[in-house]
């Protein structure tokens, strides 16, 4: 049984640096007990910040350069301020705090937070 939920417009679908959740609903399908499933717009081939610079702690590459350009971390921290301004004008907030392994790199260096509008 699944039911669709209601939710009222979040900030993942007016800023192009936040993933976008296109649908909510209610499931027994995983449990016998009812849960809450969130649909977001898949980004294949992305990874997050956590592995682009610092690798999987289970697999941590030795010979991974974790050095970051300063242009490329000016350029995050814009996209970042720019993303955040937006989440907090509609009265939104990021799941808990702001987490390296949460934020999606794309191939031309676009990031993307994940879990907004959600507590």
């Amino acid at each position: 049984m699944q039911k669709s939920l209601t939710s009222r417009s979040s900030a993942s679908n007016i800023h192009p640096g936040i993933v976008a959740i296109r649908d909510v609903f209610q499931s027994i399908a995983f449990s016998n007990t009812p849960c809450l499933c969130f649909i977001y717009d898949y980004h294949p081939g992305e990874i997050n910040l956590e592995l682009q610079y610092f690798g999987n702690k289970s697999h941590q590459n030795p010979h991974m350069n974790r050095y970051i350009p300063e242009d490329i971390i000016w350029s995050y921290l814009c996209q970042m301020i720019s993303a955040l301004s937006c989440i907090h004008a509609a009265k939104l907030a990021l799941k808990g705090t702001i987490n390296i392994s949460k934020i999606l790199i794309t191939s031309q260096n676009r990031i993307k937070f994940t879990c907004a509008g959600l507590m």
